[in-house]
């Protein structure tokens, strides 16, 4: 997240990368140039680069570091404690805010509301959201004769037997652990987000982490072992730093499915070739996360492990891409994010860039900005702050 959403061009116009370089002008860059004039943008990374580099995991490890040091590296002044009394184990995760829903199962699901059995199938169950209440059917069956009243609606099946769901924020389709929750998202019962009328929450619960931390897509299976290690620690202390963060507020589930949070693809993950390499690895460090000793005392808390892709040479301190500032997170060189091979030519493509862009393309992209009226005509020139302590451009004016 950029410090300063609304001004900072990096953030528009590269949304997904994080530079370490600079902006150069276009070459004719007079207040009333040509609509062709171009800018082009120097630097380099693929994300915020606070915390760990998943590309600068993997050189390490193929230089021979542990995850221990991989970790040790990334989060400055943490320690690795294995302590299952800090791990949650029932994990909601929401999958979509949608007004229909169609579960396909191998196995039996069993349906109910508000905790009162309604019935079983073992046949395609179509649920839908509207006129104030919930629309089931299954093999041509009305469950409720028109809408069933209630407020909270669980689908659940046997651990291990698949079941296929339509619609998902995630894109993924086979579930087959946990059960569905189904809890309206208008009328002050759930805060979903950006919901309509007759929308709902659909949550996959009652998770273990483990389980939870088989169907997080984060890392390629083919990358070192000791990577995958680093990455199932960093992605349960997350999930546990954030659930704890998040544990009064008025939504219906603990993490998102994307990367908002982190990228769950649930059993379709599970079922890709050489998932056993990651769920050796989850396996391996069960129980384990990173903690830190805040300033203020205390005892010993479980860090908020943010990662990215490429850090571009250079980690982010905290302040960079988000407001509040913690003793783990800072700004140092990293050489390994280039992935070095035994030549030295770098193997990460995100480590440096270099992408050209007309002024109409800027503008079109600025006007379009969703979330704050950026619409600033013309472009004339770009001024660039100072930067944070990385050398990243965290302030600029169009």
């Amino acid at each position: 997240m950029p410090s300063h959403p609304i001004r900072s061009l990096v953030s528009l116009l590269v949304a997904a990368s994080v530079t370490a370089g600079v902006l150069a002008a276009p070459a004719a860059a007079h207040p009333h140039g040509p609509s062709d004039d171009e800018f082009t943008f120097i630097g380099g990374g693929f994300g915020h680069g606070s915390g760990m580099s998943q590309y600068g995991a993997r050189g390490r490890a193929e230089a021979g570091h542990t995850y221990q040091e991989i970790l040790s590296f990334y989060y400055d002044s943490t320690t690795l404690t294995t302590d299952p009394g800090l791990v949650p184990d029932d994990v909601d995760v929401r999958i979509a805010v949608h007004n229909t829903t169609v579960f396909r199962p191998s196995g039996l699901l069993t349906v109910s509301m508000d905790g009162r059995f309604l019935d079983t199938t073992v046949n395609t169950l179509t649920v839908r959201r509207g006129d104030g209440g919930w629309h089931i059917n299954s093999s041509n069956i009305d469950w409720c004769r028109g809408f069933c009243s209630g407020t909270v609606l669980t689908v659940s099946f046997n651990d291990g037997e698949v079941v296929r769901v339509s619609n998902t924020s995630n894109g993924a389709e086979r579930y087959a652990h946990g059960q569905f929750q189904l809890t309206p998202a208008t009328g002050g019962v759930a805060n979903c987000g950006s919901a309509s009328a007759n929308q709902y929450c659909l949550v996959v619960g009652e998770l273990t982490m483990q389980q939870y931390l088989y169907g997080i897509d984060e890392v390629p299976l083919s990358w070192p072992a000791e990577v995958m290690k680093a990455q199932a620690v960093a992605a349960r202390s997350y999930a546990v730093a954030i659930m704890e963060d998040r544990a009064h507020w008025s939504s219906p589930f603990d993490l998102y499915s994307t990367t908002r949070d982190q990228e769950y693809r649930a059993w379709d993950y599970e079922m890709e070739s050489g998932h056993d390499a990651w769920t050796d690895q989850v396996d391996a460090t069960d129980d384990t996360v990173i903690t830190y000793q805040p300033a203020g005392g205390g005892g010993p808390e479980v860090i908020v492990a943010f990662y990215s892709a490429s850090n571009g040479g250079y980690t982010a301190a905290n302040e960079e891409p988000r407001r509040d500032q913690v003793s783990y997170l800072i700004a140092k060189p990293d050489p390994y994010d280039a992935v070095p091979d035994t030549a030295g030519s770098p193997q990460n493509p995100f480590h440096s860039w270099e992408r050209t862009y007309t002024v109409d393309q800027i503008s079109e992209w600025l006007a379009s900005y969703p979330f704050a009226d950026l619409d600033v005509g013309e472009i004339v020139e770009i001024y660039i702050g100072a930067g944070g302590p990385s050398g990243r451009i965290d302030d600029s004016l169009v």
